[in-house]
Parts: structure tokens; C-alpha cells; sequence
């Protein structure tokens, strides 16, 4: 079992896959051996693990691995952000190793989403203050 925090912050359910769970590429595709689980307090966890997917969006950071036995979940089933990610079943490879041949998932990189605003979106709203400001003082 390997259990992520990523922080205050977490990571969102965006339209479409929100996490990306890369499996070495060793032997047959294994990702049914895996539970993906989800939790907002480290405590009670939910399964997310029905929204399994091949359709792999594009996630920021998550190059280089390869695509081939990576698999897509939806946080939809469990709200609109999360703190910590689990991975438990039978995985027996651990991060970037391959289990010689056992039977299991042989986890490799996870990717998550991330509401990350363009720069354009600071601009937008820096210009809605400065225009709500000077409204303000021309009312005074």
C-alpha cells in the first residue's frame, strides 16, 4: 500500500480523469489488481476504483512514462477536491521497479490535476480590483 499527501491544496475534480496512475511496462497490464482510493482527512477513504479508464488526459509534469498500461480515474464519485491518494491491493513492485516476474501491479508515477490559472486569469482579476478601487474612490 502507498498512501500520498498533496498537501492543503490537494488535487480537483476537473471535467474529465483527474489522477493518472502509471504502471511499469513489465509483463501484462495489471491495473484491476489495484484499489485507488481517496480521502480528504487521511481517515476514511473512498474507492474510486470503477472510474478506471485508458483515455489519458494531458496532465502537467506527467511525461516520460509510459502510456501503455497507464490507467485514468474520476474523482466525480467523491467530491470536488482531495488531500490523499491511496494505492493498495495487490501491488507488489514498488515505485520505478518491476517485481521480477510476480503477479501485481507494479506501480511506476502517479499524476494528479491541478487548477493551476494562467497568468491571464491574475491580470483579469488584478484589473477588476484597480477598476472596483477606483469606483470606489469616485464614489467618496
Amino acid at each position: 500500500m502507498v498512501t500520498y499527501d498533496f498537501g492543503p491544496s490537494g488535487f480537483l475534480n476537473l471535467s474529465g480523469a483527474d489522477i493518472v496512475v502509471y504502471e511499469t511496462q513489465w509483463g501484462s497490464e495489471e491495473s484491476s489488481s489495484a484499489n485507488i482510493l481517496v480521502s480528504l482527512d487521511g481517515i476514511s477513504y473512498t474507492d474510486i476504483s470503477t472510474s478506471r479508464s485508458t483515455s489519458i488526459p494531458s496532465i502537467a509534469g506527467a511525461t516520460g512514462h509510459s502510456l501503455t498500461f497507464a490507467r485514468s480515474y474520476d474523482l466525480s464519485a467523491f467530491g470536488d477536491l482531495a488531500r490523499y491518494l491511496r494505492i493498495s491491493g495487490n501491488v507488489t513492485g514498488a515505485p520505478g521497479q518491476s517485481n521480477s516476474g510476480g503477479t501485481g501491479f507494479d506501480l511506476d508515477a502517479v499524476a494528479v490535476a491541478t487548477a493551476i490559472p494562467e497568468p491571464s486569469t491574475y491580470a483579469a482579476l488584478l484589473g477588476a480590483a484597480t477598476l472596483g478601487l477606483a469606483l470606489w474612490r469616485r464614489r467618496r
